[in-house]
């Protein structure tokens, strides 16, 4: 299969691991690929584990042109976290990630990051919804932002979360989804959050 796509003069690929336990290649044989694919213009990773061998494999991409999405992938660099953060917040090829399982550290990424375009993020916990907090100002290219957060007992974060985005330069859509929050905020002070958010942003089209 990577010999015929490597020959081929393909030009966008989706690789969709449709049962548990699929392996996507060796750390090895996805840099070959990803290096060998002159003519690959998009890459779209759907539902696939990124090992330490693979995270090292995506640092060591030196082809520019080339964009790469993740949607439902989880990423566990291990040893490689560091030199994995740091590849993903200077890169220029990953363009989306969706519903993807990152730890604090690499969530942490996005700031000073410019090519994620469309981010989607489900959190379950206090220390993942405070990274994200703090690298949205810091953030120059998310367009499109999706956040489900889960398990919340109050409205704070969610307010802190829009305070966060009141500097933000590029936000075309924002979509916030409360669940199974005990104790839903007070209307007023949410609304006047959400249009302090929209003040300050001259992108939005879509709340």
């Amino acid at each position: 299969f990577w010999q015929a796509v490597t020959t081929s003069k393909c030009v966008k690929l989706k690789l969709e691991n449709m049962r548990n336990g699929f392996e996507l290649c060796s750390g090895p044989a996805l840099s070959q690929f990803l290096e060998t694919t002159p003519s690959l213009e998009l890459i779209e990773f759907k539902d696939f584990s990124f090992e330490e061998a693979d995270c090292r494999a995506l640092t060591s991409l030196k082809r520019t042109g080339l964009e790469i999405t993740f949607e439902e992938c989880s990423f566990d660099a291990q040893g490689a976290e560091e030199t994995f953060i740091q590849w993903l917040r200077n890169s220029q090829v990953v363009t989306k990630l969706d519903r993807c399982t990152m730890e604090s550290g690499v969530i942490s990424a996005l700031s000073g990051n410019s090519s994620v375009k469309s981010l989607s993020i489900c959190t379950v916990d206090d220390d993942k919804f405070r990274s994200l907090v703090l690298v949205l100002p810091g953030n120059q290219g998310i367009e499109s932002l999706s956040v489900l957060s889960l398990r919340y007992k109050n409205h704070e974060p969610w307010c802190l979360l829009l305070r966060s985005l009141w500097a933000h330069p590029r936000i075309h859509s924002l979509s916030l989804s409360m669940s199974y929050m005990r104790i839903y905020p007070p209307k007023s002070i949410l609304l006047n959050a959400v249009l302090r958010f929209a003040t300050c942003n001259t992108c939005l089209s879509h709340t």
